[in-house]
């Protein structure tokens, strides 16, 4: 606390980094917590991180954040070839138990089964698997992106232009003001995932074509159908007009605009043509 506490670049204190989440830490997490609370003049943010899944560290109340370590490893089985997939279950997997505290996916990556970088990264010369995961995790009710491990292969691969459409889309949302949740919707074509946040007259949604999971693009090469002429709606809206603002997550630019008047608090939102991945805000005007 005497060395960093000044620095506004400590955002939270980690107790530990993997420690065995069988272990009894808790008392000393209680412990640690009341003295930091009356020494800490910021009021940092206190976690810790375990190798495991760890439900106890997750709800403790000296522990202010909810933190998982996990990769993508063919010891998963098929989610391993699905990084929206997998993102999405550990988020909800998080949130089941951090209801109401931050939760972050602090260390991600592709990794083989002995936790090394996996030979699959330097294959995906585009960084497919890395975008889709920074994009999913922004909108999964995760309370930031996924934290990447192997930053040096990311500088290696040059990874830095995925960072500023994301920044830019996500600049204006009111992530902790709106009452924000899980997204209420349905789409129609069965190759399409909706994912994103809703509250009650607004939505931050990102649209993922299935077929371009790391695996199909990276070692499958499959080359996409376009989704043409599909339809999603969102729910439980309050009514009224709503401009729908389409962005390409690839270049953080705007598409198009356009405005739709919700039916009972129900959007039925058509979809441009694309062949990855699109994003939409969704505001009451």
């Amino acid at each position: 606390m005497a060395r960093w506490g000044y620095s506004t670049s400590v955002a939270i204190w980690e107790y530990f980094n993997e420690i065995n989440p069988n272990l009894p830490a808790g008392k000393f997490y209680t412990k640690l917590g009341e003295y930091l609370e009356q020494i800490d003049p910021y009021n940092h943010l206190r976690t810790t991180s375990a190798w495991a899944l760890c439900e106890a560290n997750w709800i403790h109340p000296k522990l202010d954040t909810a933190d998982l370590h996990w990769y993508l490893r063919p010891a998963w089985g098929e989610i391993w070839k699905d990084e929206v997939a997998g993102v999405v279950d550990r988020a909800k997997l998080l949130r089941r138990s951090a209801i109401n505290k931050p939760a972050l996916l602090s260390e991600f990556g592709l990794a083989n089964d002995k936790w090394m970088l996996s030979p699959y990264m330097k294959q995906d010369k585009e960084l497919v698997h890395f975008h889709n995961i920074m994009w999913v995790s922004a909108l999964s009710g995760l309370s930031g992106s996924t934290a990447f491990w192997w930053w040096e292969q990311l500088d290696m691969q040059d990874a830095y232009h995925h960072y500023k459409p994301l920044s830019a889309f996500v600049a204006d949302i009111p992530f902790t003001t709106a009452n924000l949740h899980e997204i209420s919707t349905t789409a129609s074509d069965q190759h399409l995932r909706v994912i994103g946040l809703q509250g009650k007259d607004s939505a931050y949604v990102w649209l993922f074509n299935y077929q371009t999971t790391w695996w199909n693009t990276v070692v499958e090469n499959i080359i996409p159908a376009i989704i043409t002429n599909a339809k999603f709606h969102v729910k439980n809206l309050s009514s009224g007009t709503y401009r729908v603002q389409w962005w390409n997550t690839w270049e953080g630019k705007i598409l198009k605009q356009e405005a739709i008047q919700t039916s009972d608090g129900r959007l039925e939102i058509l979809i441009p043509d694309f062949a990855s991945n699109i994003a939409c805000k969704i505001a009451k005007k």
